[in-house]
């Protein structure tokens, strides 16, 4: 029997289809790498690799990189209602937390905010911390994949907000962990996230 007009497939609805699909794959973070860079260095385009501006902070401990975003708010009160009639946001923090793996100048003068080497090869190299008050701000950029999938977060200004104990442990890694915190700044937004995956592209207009 001829098939019916009905019964022939919608090619465009079957890929549709598909790539809702494809979207609908939980995203984990494989692996990645952490560049810094001068505070306010413009953000890398996601498709090319850093400029030599950026300097790579080298191997992550194994739990990766946390970005936290955080606020605190002010609940306006009226006399007639028991709920707010209004939620101000009085404060917003954004962090990347992690836990650098490879010791290098970057990445000690990364985790103490700045400070300064001298030395040489006969001598030995002397690392000195700044001057409380006197840490360097950076910009961050975090860039991960999963499979197919790359994304990245790009913090303009950013200082270091904690560093976490140094351990040295027969049986563990002696990791340089800290926190940076976003600086906000007038006119420029605090963090950007960039991905060419599909996923992220605007919605298709419905069916007339």
């Amino acid at each position: 029997m001829p098939s019916k007009p009905n019964d022939i497939p919608d090619l465009t609805k079957t890929a549709a289809l598909a790539d809702a699909a494809a979207n609908d794959v939980p995203i984990i973070g494989a692996s990645g790498d952490l560049w810094a860079a001068p505070a306010r260095t413009a953000k890398p385009a996601i498709k090319d690799a850093p400029p030599a501006t950026w300097t790579r902070l080298g191997l992550v401990g194994e739990d990766g990189v946390a970005f936290g975003n955080s606020r605190d708010t002010a609940d306006i009160m009226v006399w007639q209602s028991l709920y707010a009639a209004r939620r101000l946001t009085t404060s917003v923090e954004n962090t990347l937390k992690f836990a650098m793996a490879s010791w290098s100048r970057a990445s000690m003068s990364f985790a103490f905010a700045g400070g300064a080497w001298s030395g040489d090869a006969a001598a030995g190299y002397t690392y000195t911390p700044p001057a409380p008050g006197s840490e360097e701000e950076r910009a961050v950029l975090l860039r991960w994949v999963d499979g197919t999938f790359s994304a990245q977060i790009y913090l303009p200004r950013t200082v270091v907000s904690e560093n976490e104990d140094l351990t040295l442990k027969r049986d563990e890694g002696a990791l340089l962990g800290v926190t940076v915190a976003a600086l906000g700044e007038a006119g420029a937004p605090a963090w950007q996230f960039d991905s060419l995956d599909a996923r992220f592209a605007p919605p298709a207009a419905p069916d007339a």
